[in-house]
C-alpha cells in the first residue's frame, strides 16, 4: 500500500495518522519514514516509539533529530532521552542546556537528572537553583533531595517550606521527614497539618530523570 503522502503533507490529520501507523502495522519498523514523509511532529513522535521500542534507536534519533534541531522543545527532550539511552549522555546534556537556560522546566529537570547520574552534582545544583527559587515546586523538591543527600539538610528544609506551605503534599512529607530526622518532631507535626488544612489540591508531577 502506498503511503498517503499528499494529504498527510497537506495537514490532513487522519491521513497523517494512517501514514504513521502503516509501518508498525505491516511489521516494517526497519523502514523509518521521515517527518517530511508524514507531515508533522506528532507523526514523527508516533513513528519514533515503535523504532525505539524495537531497538532501532539510531533510526529513532534520526527521525526526531530534525524537529529537535529546528527548536521543538518536546523533540529536544525526546532526543536527549534517546541519546542518553545510547550512552551518549554528554551529547544529551549539551542538547538540553539551551532550552533549560530559556526556561523550559522539563528540560531543566531532565538536565539536572542527567548531571546527577554523571556525578556532576554541583552543576545540577546550579541548574536547579533558579527555577526552584522562581517557584518551580518540582525543581525545588529535586534540589532539596540533592542537598539533603549531600548533608545540607538545613538548606533543603528552607527550600521545601514554601511549596509545603502552599499545599504540595510531596514537599510537606519530605520536609516533615527531614525535620523529624533532626529531632524537630513538633515542627514536623505542624508541617503535616498544612496539606490537610488547605485540602486536596492538584499536585505537580514528579520530575523526570531522563
Amino acid at each position: 500500500m502506498d503511503k498517503p503522502r499528499i494529504p498527510a503533507d497537506a495537514g490532513d490529520q487522519a491521513a497523517a495518522k494512517q501514514s504513521r501507523d502503516l509501518p508498525s502495522r505491516q511489521g516494517r519498523v526497519d523502514e523509518p519514514w521521515t517527518p517530511a514523509d508524514v507531515g508533522n511532529w506528532a507523526a514523527a513522535e508516533h513513528l519514533n516509539n515503535p523504532l525505539s521500542n524495537r531497538g532501532g534507536k539510531d533510526e529513532a534519533i534520526g527521525v526526531v533529530g530534525a524537529p529537535a534541531h529546528a527548536g521543538d522543545s518536546r523533540a529536544v527532550r525526546r532526543l536527549a532521552g534517546l541519546l542518553a539511552k545510547r550512552g551518549r549522555k554528554d551529547e544529551a546534556i549539551d542538547l538540553l542546556r539551551a532550552p533549560a537556560d530559556a526556561g523550559d522546566r522539563r528540560a531543566t529537570r531532565r538536565l539536572a537528572g542527567l548531571l546527577i547520574r554523571q556525578l556532576r552534582e554541583d552543576e545540577a545544583i546550579d541548574v536547579l537553583r533558579a527555577p526552584a527559587d522562581a517557584g518551580d515546586w518540582s525543581a525545588a523538591r529535586q534540589l532539596a533531595e540533592l542537598l539533603a543527600r549531600r548533608g545540607r539538610k538545613d538548606e533543603a528544609i528552607d527550600l521545601l517550606r514554601a511549596p509545603a506551605d502552599a499545599g504540595d503534599r510531596a514537599a510537606a512529607r519530605r520536609l516533615a521527614e527531614l525535620l523529624a530526622n533532626l529531632g524537630r518532631a513538633d515542627e514536623a507535626i505542624t508541617v503535616l497539618r498544612v496539606p490537610a488544612d488547605v485540602g486536596d489540591r492538584p499536585q505537580p508531577s514528579s520530575w523526570p530523570i531522563c
